[in-house]
């Protein structure tokens, strides 16, 4: 099993505060995501994991937050 890292992926934003780049823990390749990673906002702190629906289109479903 290939170990996660921490990398900062330029092409999401945070849905609380917009912030971006958003830090991931994947194994993918660069510039890559995987379904399920684990998703931070360095800015706010909002967490979420990767949704994938193609290897062009990924996204992160965001916790619920106030």
């Amino acid at each position: 099993m290939m170990s996660k890292e921490k990398r900062e992926i330029a092409w999401l934003n945070c849905e609380r505060c917009d912030h971006t780049p958003v830090i991931v823990e994947t194994s993918a390749p660069v510039g890559m995501i995987n379904f399920n990673d684990k998703a931070a906002c360095p800015s706010c702190g909002l967490e979420g994991h990767a949704e994938v629906d193609s290897p062009e289109e990924a996204y992160i479903c965001w916790n619920e937050f106030e």
